[in-house]
């Protein structure tokens, strides 16, 4: 009876540890496959990712806007045409560099009062550098120019003429329409300044007589400050 005891004893302990034992190993199981899962999760969320990063790139430079394919931009400055009367040209050429533009410039200003009348004619030619580095896009722009200018006079009693220098430098921010249709047209404005090396006196002539005289140069000379406001239009 004792004998049969203790082996139903050993076989319920036997029993039982091995029941506890599998309930663990289960246990055991669950939790590393949960943990499996979780990373297995995590590692393609992190493949994603780039993925998603990917997809946006495009997107931002889709929206970016690109350097023109255009070559050329003729624009005229509204501001010299109603402060000076100058009727004024200027050729922008973008070829060699995507953030630079060069080109000619052409001024000219022709007036009549009583019996005197003058004419100012400036030739020379202007760089543009875009900030953003790409030409004819909405930015910033620093321009720096250098012109000839020959100025005559004449009355009723004499004539006299005179040449100078004309150095310019510019910061202006510049608009391209979006409008469709319109998107070659622009807008500048920008301010700086400008130094003249003309002489304090021009050289003349009384008609009459022939005589040489030295008439007090009324243009401007020195330094002063300029103000661009340009209507332009690229091709």
């Amino acid at each position: 009876m004792k004998k049969l005891l203790c082996k139903s004893v050993f076989i319920i302990l036997l029993v039982f540890g091995f029941s506890v034992g599998t309930v663990s190993l289960a246990a055991t199981n669950t939790t590393t496959k949960k943990s499996t899962t979780k990373a297995a999760h995590v590692k393609a969320k992190n493949k994603q990712a780039p993925k998603k990063v990917a997809e946006v790139a495009p997107a931002i430079e889709e929206t970016s806007e690109p350097v023109s394919e255009k070559k050329f931009n003729v624009r005229t400055n509204v501001f010299e045409l109603i402060r000076s009367k100058m009727i004024n040209l200027e050729l922008d050429y973008g070829y060699f560099n995507d953030a630079v533009t060069v080109g000619p410039t052409l001024g000219l200003i022709s007036t009549s009062v009583g019996g005197a009348s003058n004419t100012t004619l400036i030739i020379g030619a202007r760089g543009n550098y875009y900030l953003n580095k790409k030409r004819y896009t909405t930015g910033i722009v620093t321009a720096a120019s250098i012109a000839f200018t020959s100025f005559s006079l004449k009355t009723d009693v004499s004539t006299a003429s005179t040449s100078s220098v004309l150095l310019k430098g510019l910061g202006l921010y510049q608009w391209w329409l979006k409008e469709k249709g319109l998107e070659d047209l622009n807008l500048s404005l920008g301010l700086g300044i400008t130094f003249v090396s003309a002489p304090s006196t021009v050289s003349g002539t009384v008609t009459k007589t022939g005589t040489a005289v030295d008439i007090p140069n009324s243009t401007l000379s020195g330094i002063d400050y300029t103000i661009e406001m340009g209507v332009g239009y690229r091709f």
